[in-house]
């Protein structure tokens, strides 16, 4: 079956017209972030343009979104990434995310998610870092 893919960083501009549909892709991955983010607080530094808002579309439908920032030690850092179908546009993602990483003179790309997408991405290259985050709740 082939099917019409596209991906793509959203000018800053243009966040407006895309934000009713790639909120619900974002509010499932902030909703698990343990307090991180929240979905305002994200949409916020996109609208400030700390944070690049990416949109996902197969046959014209928004399937997914991503965000991403550059670090200060050159890695695109996908903060958080949802969507369904995701068999079918992930490979064009990567591809779009090293072109993209390349442009910006990065020279990684590293994700912050749960431990089951390891398993999703090793099969692209990625590796797990042997870091974890802790956390000390004080009441």
């Amino acid at each position: 079956m082939d099917c019409k893919i596209f991906v793509s960083p959203v000018p800053i501009e243009d966040v407006g017209k895309v934000w009713d549909r790639c909120k619900p892709h974002l509010s499932r991955a902030t909703d698990t972030s343990g307090g991180r983010e929240t979905i305002l607080t994200l949409y916020s530094k996109i609208k400030k343009g700390f944070t690049v808002l990416w949109v996902i579309m197969v046959d014209g439908f928004t399937v997914g979104s991503l965000t991403t920032e550059v670090t200060d030690w050159k890695s695109l850092h996908v903060s958080f990434l949802g969507g369904t179908d995701m068999n079918v546009w992930l490979p064009e993602l990567i591809r779009q995310l090293k072109e993209y990483a390349y442009y910006n003179h990065c020279t990684s790309i590293e994700q912050t998610g749960r431990k089951g997408w390891l398993r999703t991405l090793e099969s692209y290259g990625f590796k797990d870092q042997h870091y974890s985050t802790m956390r000390l709740v004080l009441k």
